[in-house]
């Protein structure tokens, strides 16, 4: 599955997960900027949502993410969710509503419900993804 299929395909499901709930689907890092190396990238995606998401959503998501990162290159798919009101005014450090690296692939695998009850915080480094993406 290339880059583009394993994108749209993301951007499909995350449609029929989040429903009206979707806000968009934002592409960052390397493959946004050209630069993307199948052997050390990953596919980094940003996912805004109207409002915060229930537990069994999440774990639709996950779900989702997790098939969906089984045909992507090595270093895999690295996504957050972040809530609309987050992003304007934007809120420093950002709080997600879910987050997703191949780092944590056992964890969710072995421990889904303590992976959704926990994946959920903030992060600094959303700033800069937030700010190359609306760049």
């Amino acid at each position: 599955m290339s880059i583009d299929q394993i994108v749209e395909e993301f951007v499909r499901e995350s449609g029929l997960i989040l429903e009206e709930n979707l806000v968009g689907v934002y592409l960052h890092g390397s493959a946004a900027m050209g630069c993307f190396n199948e052997k050390k990238s990953d596919i980094d995606l940003l996912v805004v949502s109207e409002r915060a998401l229930s537990d069994e959503t999440k774990r639709r998501y996950m779900d989702m993410v997790v098939r969906l990162n089984e045909n992507a290159p090595a270093k895999g798919i690295e996504m957050s969710i972040v809530r609309k009101d987050v992003c304007k005014p934007f809120v420093y450090p950002t709080p997600f509503e879910l987050h997703f690296s191949v780092a944590h692939l056992d964890w969710y695998r072995t421990n889904p419900e303590e992976y959704i009850q926990k994946m959920q915080g903030v992060d600094r480094d959303l700033a800069a993804h937030v700010t190359i993406t609306v760049q």
